[in-house]
Formats: structure tokens, C-alpha cells, sequence
């Protein structure tokens, strides 16, 4: 028996809003409110007009469903701290290259070293395979590296040559890591790498010398 406007429209931020003019419906809206212990909620809320069956014209009042998504909001907001964590640590102050690549070998991130270093944007990078830099040679080996990966193995380092384009042959060694699903399977891949070039060329002018 209160005022609808008063004692609830107003009491969600943004307030509920009845459908529009010709509108059966109003889209889902996310709101939170205040609860009594002073905690916020977050619903999902969507409002329906409410017509006589017999003469559709005659509004007879409005519904308004809501659902709470309090979890739903609370684990995207910290997946994207998480996220947002996680691009710092992987952008500042690195020198490493580091990319994160499905098994079928799509790359879904790449920090800016790694895109400094091969010489192409994160956009023409993102959805790229891996393998695109791996010499045909090398590219078996690198595959077996990955697929020994298990729940009781998900490390490995292996060093292997990539091509460079417009600076032919080099060398890198890859740290990656298999990142597992709850049901123990591997979704994702993360691998840091650096450039050992030099490091090889000395070893093999050393080898020459002795």
C-alpha cells in the first residue's frame, strides 16, 4: 500500500524504470542495493507490464523479477583485478617474452616484449599459432616437449631456434607451463621466454676453439 516510487524504484541504484511506452518488456538491468546488514547486492532486474487478457489495452500494473547475482559480480570484478595484476607483472620491467597459447597452439596473450620482438602488433599477434616462427625442423620437437605434460609435470624449459623475419636464424629458451581445468585437463599454456642467441654462438666458438 506505499509508494512504489519511495520505498522501491528508489532504493536500487540505478532505480527500476517501468517499460516504455509500446514495450511488453524492459531489458535485463544490473542494480545493487543496500542490504539491512549495510552489504551491497547486485540483481539482475527485468520488469514486465501486466494486461487484462480480455481487453489487452487496460494496463493493470507492472512485475518486476529479479535475480541475485551478488557471486556473479564479486568473481568478475576479481578476475579482473586478477587480470589487471597480472599485465603488470608480465608488462613492467620485463625483458622476458611471454605469450599464453591454447593446445592447439593459439595465442591468446602477449606481453610487449614479445611483440617488440617479433616485430608485430598484439592485435596481429593475438590468434596467430605459436608455431608461425618455429622452423618446420624444429616444430616436432617443441609439440612432444608440450604434450609430456601432466598434473605431476607441468614444467618444462627446452631451447629450440626460431626465424626471425628479416633476421634469419636465433635462438630461445622457452620456460612453459600447462594450466589445467578442474577436471585436469590442459586449457591454456604460458611460456617465458629470452633470446640466447648470443649465449649459443659463444658456446659453439668455444667448442671450435677447444
Amino acid at each position: 500500500g506505499q509508494p512504489v516510487a519511495s520505498v522501491y524504484l528508489a532504493t536500487f541504484d540505478p532505480p527500476v524504470a517501468v517499460p516504455k511506452e509500446g514495450e511488453t518488456v524492459s531489458p535485463h538491468v544490473v542494480r545493487q542495493f543496500q542490504g539491512r546488514d549495510g552489504k551491497t547486492i547486485w540483481v539482475s532486474s527485468r520488469v514486465t507490464t501486466l494486461r487484462d487478457d480480455d481487453r489487452p489495452e487496460r494496463l493493470l500494473g507492472y512485475m518486476d523479477v529479479s535475480h541475485d547475482i551478488t557471486r556473479r559480480v564479486q568473481a568478475e570484478r576479481a578476475l579482473r583485478e586478477s587480470e589487471a595484476r597480472y599485465r603488470a607483472i608480465v608488462e613492467d620491467y620485463q625483458t622476458e617474452l611471454i605469450c599464453r597459447f591454447k593446445p592447439n597452439g593459439t595465442l591468446t596473450f602477449v606481453n610487449e616484449v614479445y611483440c617488440r620482438y617479433f616485430g608485430k602488433s598484439r592485435d596481429e599477434l593475438l590468434g596467430m599459432n605459436f608455431l608461425y616462427f618455429v622452423p618446420e625442423n624444429e616444430r616436432p620437437r617443441l609439440i612432444q616437449h608440450l604434450s609430456a605434460f601432466s598434473a605431476a609435470k607441468p614444467v618444462g624449459t627446452l631451447e629450440h631456434q626460431i626465424h626471425l623475419p628479416g633476421d634469419g636464424l636465433r635462438w630461445l629458451q622457452r620456460t612453459d607451463r600447462a594450466i589445467f581445468d578442474d577436471r585436469g585437463r590442459i586449457f591454456e599454456y604460458q611460456s617465458v621466454g629470452r633470446d640466447i642467441t648470443d649465449r649459443k654462438r659463444l658456446e659453439a666458438q668455444i667448442q671450435a676453439a677447444q
